[in-house]
């Protein structure tokens, strides 16, 4: 950054903060931003951030530990706030004296905070805000940073039973949501009356295999078509390294999109 002091005098109160030499963060996503990426971005200057999601505590200190075998330089961990075992994973970072947690998910559960800078390794704690109000009130939590939140779209997921698809924090949240009795008529209904209030929000259903095999094809290729004009991309393929990603008109039904 010596050969360009107009950008390292705006990244300035990043650097200090984080202990980088660049004020560039690494965005946490799930089972990517692991030890090798991290510890490359942090190797390079950045900042590099391992994502928790749903890793146990005992994962997670194999990831920190691994990490800290490939770089001497700051990195943190971004946990997610719904995660049952949270304190745990704190407890965690403050064994390895991790230097920043980012805390993700939602509004930080009572006492997260606390834990995060209070241990014998306090850690620097940086949350996620969407809105002024809350960014104003996690602040007064004890908040260290913000991450200016908000979403260009907004995907809204349909609760399903399958205790192997997204690990035991999002399932939890499943399961407490059809304990609830949360149908996925419900879900659509719901959708049906947003688009109503906010026809021009782009939205999205997020769902898996289960409740479209229960309910079956038909009934879900009927819904909302008079509605639904235009395109979206459709991916029809689950493995990472070949996506098979096409664009289709948005009503087109599951089977129509196999047979083209």
């Amino acid at each position: 950054m010596n050969d360009f002091p107009k950008t390292a005098e705006l990244m300035r109160r990043g650097t200090d903060f984080l202990g980088s030499e660049t004020a560039i963060l690494c965005g946490a996503m799930s089972w990517v931003s692991e030890r090798n990426l991290v510890s490359a971005i942090s190797n390079a200057g950045g900042f590099g951030v391992i994502a928790c999601g749903a890793m146990t505590p005992e994962l997670l200190d194999t990831e920190i530990a691994a990490t800290k075998a490939l770089t001497d330089r700051p990195f943190g961990v971004n946990l997610i706030t719904m995660h049952p075992q949270l304190f745990d994973l704190i407890a965690v970072c403050e064994r390895h004296g991790v230097s920043h947690v980012v805390l993700a998910g939602g509004i930080p559960p009572k006492g997260s905070v606390e834990a995060i800078k209070g241990g014998k390794n306090p850690a620097k704690v940086i949350c996620f805000a969407p809105t002024l109000a809350l960014a104003k009130k996690l602040l007064r939590a004890g908040a260290d940073a913000l991450v200016a939140g908000g979403a260009d779209v907004i995907e809204l997921g349909m609760p399903f039973t399958d205790p192997l698809a997204v690990g035991p924090a999002i399932q939890k949240a499943n399961i407490r949501s059809l304990g609830a009795g949360t149908t996925t008529a419900d879900v659509l209904a719901i959708a049906t009356q947003f688009r109503q209030r906010h026809p021009d929000v782009p939205l999205v259903l997020m769902g898996y295999a289960n409740p479209m095999v229960r309910r079956g094809p038909e009934w879900f290729a009927g819904f909302g078509r008079p509605n639904n004009t235009g395109t979206k991309l459709f991916a029809i393929s689950g493995h990472v390294n070949k996506p098979c990603v096409v664009e289709e008109e948005m009503s087109l039904s599951f089977k129509e999109l196999i047979d083209k």
